[in-house]
């Protein structure tokens, strides 16, 4: 069986060579290597070039700059593999990813499979390995819809996952491309077809956090395509005819995920800009039209003492620069 990584990039010069030297040497050997160069502008596709020059498993595929969920459509499109692996171009893989995770997929016949991974602050060298998985494997459409929308073990990025190809293929499970936040939206939405999702406990992949990576970018447009985002996957939802079934958690969903985005915020932007920010949520979102006794009991602990505070700025703002002073990550 092949496995097609796909690898969309677009200037990360500095980081494109430790992941592709990771994916190229992978103990499992039958895969494909479909880079998506989204328009780069320094060295990254020179240096995709040179790897792709010495392994003839990697496959350049060149495009203006369309954003990441056009170049990983684009990967999927052209994706020739029984398997699919989504891989961000600054990121990295253990050695035997792959290998671990088509075991897991072959013997569950799993539609995805999920490992945990690692956040990798190089800068200031900080090493913090997502939380363990409290499930081997989800079979009910109930629990894998609510799981997803909770994110209780669905991860929201398509990374660190291998999808079976015709699963993602014959249910047109492919990225909204014009919004940051398409990740949230096509898990929402391949949560309504899986039939079995299975994870490994093993940290097998490393996701890097920089400054410059696209969930650092302008926090009004990460702010705004969640809201476009959620929007959408309410509609899907419509359309599947399931939203009344599970509108009490897609609520406590919308509301999690305006209290992260804002949390990001707080702990990166000057107060000046944050109260921009926050201004924006409360006026163009739905946070404060939901009843919140309907869905707070499906909220985390955190989540519910953030409601009691929320309708705050100031205290927001203060207690997330509080909780950096002591290296506490409010998100």
């Amino acid at each position: 069986m092949k496995i097609s990584v796909i690898v969309p990039f677009y200037n990360v010069e500095e980081y494109i060579s430790r992941c592709l030297y990771s994916i190229i040497n992978q103990s499992y050997r039958n895969i494909e290597i479909i880079l998506v160069d989204d328009g780069s502008t320094d060295r990254s596709s020179e240096i995709a070039k040179e790897y792709a020059s010495k392994d003839d498993r990697i496959i350049l595929i060149s495009q203006k700059n369309s954003g990441q969920a056009a170049a990983r459509n684009v990967g999927l499109r052209n994706a020739t593999g029984d398997y699919i692996s989504f891989v961000d171009s600054d990121d990295w893989l253990e050695v035997n990813m792959l290998e671990r995770l088509i075991k897991i997929m072959e013997l569950a016949n799993s539609d995805i499979v999920q490992c945990r991974f690692q956040f990798d602050n190089d800068a200031i060298r900080q090493h913090t390995a997502y939380r363990l998985f409290d499930v081997a494997e989800l079979k009910s459409k109930n629990d894998i819809i609510t799981d997803a929308l909770l994110v209780k073990n669905i991860l929201v990025a398509p990374w660190a996952k291998l999808f079976k190809k015709s699963f993602l293929i014959d249910n047109n499970l492919f990225f909204e491309e014009g919004i940051v936040n398409e990740d949230t939206l096509f898990t929402l939405k391949l949560s309504c077809f899986a039939n079995n999702i299975s994870f490994s406990n093993d940290i097998l992949y490393h996701a890097i956090e920089r400054p410059g990576s696209t969930s650092r970018g302008s926090y009004k447009r990460l702010c705004s395509h969640m809201v476009i985002a959620l929007n959408q996957a309410k509609e899907f939802y419509i359309k599947q005819g399931i939203f009344d079934q599970y509108e009490s958690i897609f609520k406590a969903r919308y509301i999690k995920s305006i209290q992260y985005n804002l949390l990001q915020a707080a702990q990166r932007l000057p107060f000046s800009q944050y109260k921009d920010i926050w201004k924006w949520n409360m006026q163009n979102s739905e946070y404060n039209e939901f009843n919140r006794h309907a869905f707070r009991k499906y909220l985390p602990i955190v989540n519910r003492v953030l409601l009691s505070i929320f309708d705050s700025c100031a205290a927001v703002y203060f207690i997330v620069r509080i909780a950096n002073c002591f290296n506490i990550k409010m998100h």
